[in-house]
């Protein structure tokens, strides 16, 4: 069968490196391993919406699992920063990669290159209404291949308040 990031990069799917043509080409799944650094902007009020947003907390060398499955149609990502689980569905919608978490949905264009790919927000939904961008959290990610893995940087930002939290770390898959 053909799998969630085969369908949404279509042809674009062969630019990306083996390593992730084999983690997202797998429809049974796939699970990955490493360690991160998680870094919250500092402020009460951004923290306390990180932790309302079940965004994990700060640190360095949090030993990061994900664990990849199918789901319906989309894929059912948990991971887990030290003890701190993130528990996200991704499914598509008119071609973009819909990830939702609890009562917030974003949509991403995923832009795939011969080192890696880039996710870059588009839509977002709260509770199934669209949220104008200027007033919706934003998350930026890129994910960049290499021999063992692959590298992954993410920030979640918010409007007036910025940047809420920054996580990077390898991912080797398991």
């Amino acid at each position: 069968p053909v799998t969630l990031y085969q369908r949404l990069l279509g042809p674009r799917f062969a630019q990306l490196p083996g390593v992730l043509q084999r983690f997202h080409g797998d429809a049974a799944g796939g699970k990955g391993e490493g360690l991160f650094r998680v870094t919250r902007s500092p402020g009460r009020l951004r923290n306390f919406l990180a932790s309302l947003m079940g965004l994990p907390p700060g640190g360095e060398q949090v030993p990061v699992r994900l664990v990849v499955s199918p789901c319906g149609a989309g894929e059912r990502w948990s991971r887990s920063f030290g003890s701190a689980p993130l528990e996200t569905i991704q499914t598509e919608y008119r071609g973009l990669l819909i990830e939702k978490g609890g009562p917030v949905s974003l949509g991403f264009e995923l832009v795939a290159w011969p080192t890696g790919m880039t996710f870059h927000t588009r839509r977002v939904w709260l509770l199934g209404a669209p949220v104008p961008l200027a007033c919706a959290p934003s998350v930026e990610a890129t994910v960049t291949a290499d021999e063992d893995g692959w590298l992954v940087r993410v920030a979640v930002s918010v409007p007036l308040l910025g940047r809420l939290v920054y996580y990077e770390g390898h991912l080797s898959p398991q």
